[in-house]
C-alpha cells in the first residue's frame, strides 16, 4: 500500500488548481501481479468537473531489466476525470492518460539485454469532451524502449 499528496495553486495541464491525494495497492501471487490506484482532487472546481481517477492493472510475469530474455504481459483499465492531472506512480501502475477519458491498455515487455527493456502497448480509450459529453474513440499503438545506465 502506498500514498501520495500533490498540491498547487498554479495551472497544471489546464487544471487551474489542484490538491490531489492518492492511494495505491500492489499484490503478487507467484507470476501474477495486481495493481490498483485511486486519486482524488479535493479542490472545488465546480459542478462540471469529475475530480477522481482510478486504474487497475493485472500483470502476468515481468520483464526483469537485469535478466535478458524475460518478458511480461499486462492488461489495464483506467478512468480519469476532467478535474484531474496525471497522478503519481503509486503502486507501479503508472499511467499518463488525458483528463476526461477512460479505456483499456494491453501491453507486452521484453528484456532485450541487461538494462534494455522494449515494450509494445495498445490503447483503446474514449474521451468525454465538450458540453454535450459525446464520446470520441481513440486507439493508439505505442512502442517504447527503456535504457538504464
Amino acid at each position: 500500500v502506498s500514498a501520495a499528496y500533490l498540491s498547487s495553486d498554479e495551472t497544471v495541464a489546464q487544471i487551474e488548481r489542484f490538491s490531489t491525494w492518492g492511494l495505491g495497492l500492489k499484490y503478487q501471487i507467484t507470476d501474477w501481479l495486481f495493481l490498483a490506484e485511486y486519486a482524488k482532487n479535493t479542490k472545488d472546481l465546480g459542478p462540471d468537473y469529475n475530480n477522481d481517477a482510478m486504474v487497475f492493472q493485472l500483470n502476468y510475469k515481468m520483464a526483469d531489466r537485469n535478466k535478458p530474455n524475460t518478458w511480461g504481459v499486462y492488461a489495464q483499465w483506467f478512468k480519469v476525470g476532467n478535474g484531474m492531472t496525471d497522478i503519481a506512480k503509486l503502486s507501479g501502475a503508472y499511467f499518463q492518460y488525458p483528463a476526461d477519458s477512460s479505456g483499456w491498455a494491453y501491453g507486452v515487455k521484453y528484456t532485450v539485454s541487461k538494462n534494455v527493456v522494449a515494450g509494445l502497448e495498445i490503447q483503446s480509450l474514449k474521451t468525454y469532451g465538450g458540453s454535450d459529453k459525446t464520446k470520441d474513440a481513440n486507439n493508439a499503438l505505442q512502442f517504447r524502449t527503456d535504457f538504464w545506465f
